[in-house]
């Protein structure tokens, strides 16, 4: 089963399949309210959630993360997406 979002910056999550498949996430979710889950061109989840605080609360459950663990998911957010 998934544990913590792989990456979070309070805003915008990365999601692996195991996270994807326990939040209940499948092409046939709806989009929600509050955020967007961006789908690929088969319109399958891509793993990438932006907004969404209630989609994501029941994972959102993280250890603390230092300054250095902040830096690191921004830097391979922006080589990832960028």
């Amino acid at each position: 089963m998934g544990g913590w979002p792989s990456l979070t910056n309070g805003y915008a999550a990365v999601l692996d399949s195991a996270l994807l498949a326990q939040l209940g996430v499948t092409r046939d979710t709806p989009q929600p309210s509050n955020g967007k889950i961006l789908m690929d061109n088969r319109g399958e989840p891509t793993g990438l959630v932006l907004g969404a605080a209630e989609l994501l609360q029941p994972v959102r459950r993280s250890p603390p993360h230092t300054f250095d663990d902040v830096v690191w998911a921004l830097k391979t957010m922006q080589k990832r997406y960028n």
